[in-house]
């Protein structure tokens, strides 16, 4: 299956969990990664906001913060991301995506300064591939970090598939998490 109907399949799976089902995801996915050295050796965690149906790490980044972490979020510069400090009750303004951001008044830093990235996905198989959205934002900008942090995939279980079809450019993903399971790659 070409990645524009398996992207749109995936999409409509996820968006069809009721917020009962997206709940008890978010915490089952929360234990899933504070269970791992990789989170709890971790001290600049990106997280993200969910939209669309993926499963929010917001529990993993209140936890972080309780735990001392610093916590950021993904920001649109062009056609790569950079990372904005997020403390909680930010203050946010939607991207040209619609996605909320904190403002710029907050510090910046590139992906390189991070130790672990929570990603979200679309797509994922046992080999570690992602499907995003399909805007390659994450790939290009961890595509040339030679210090790039742990990149983690969260999604829900129902979004693994068999094989992904990989082009040059997709950036592998060092473990995905569901809630289910925790699969290092």
């Amino acid at each position: 299956m070409n990645k524009y109907l398996l992207r749109s399949q995936l999409r409509k799976a996820r968006r069809a969990l009721t917020s009962s089902q997206q709940q008890q995801a978010a915490v089952a996915i929360c234990s899933q990664i504070l269970h791992q050295h990789t989170f709890r050796s971790a001290k600049n965690i990106a997280v993200y906001i969910a939209n669309d149906g993926e499963i929010s790490p917001h529990l993993v980044a209140r936890t972080a913060r309780k735990l001392g972490k610093q916590v950021y979020l993904p920001v649109v510069q062009r056609d790569r991301l950079r990372f904005r400090i997020a403390p909680a009750g930010a203050k946010m303004w939607r991207n040209r995506f619609q996605i909320p951001e904190p403002l710029p008044k907050y510090a910046d830093v590139p992906g390189d300064c991070l130790d672990l990235v929570l990603m979200p996905l679309v797509g994922f198989d046992k080999w570690g591939n992602r499907l995003g959205m399909g805007g390659g934002f994450y790939d290009r900008t961890f595509a040339c970090n030679h210090l790039r942090p742990k990149l983690v995939g969260l999604a829900h279980h129902l979004q693994e598939v068999d094989s992904l079809l990989v082009d040059n450019w997709d950036i592998p993903l060092d473990a995905v998490a569901t809630d289910r399971q925790w699969l290092s790659v």
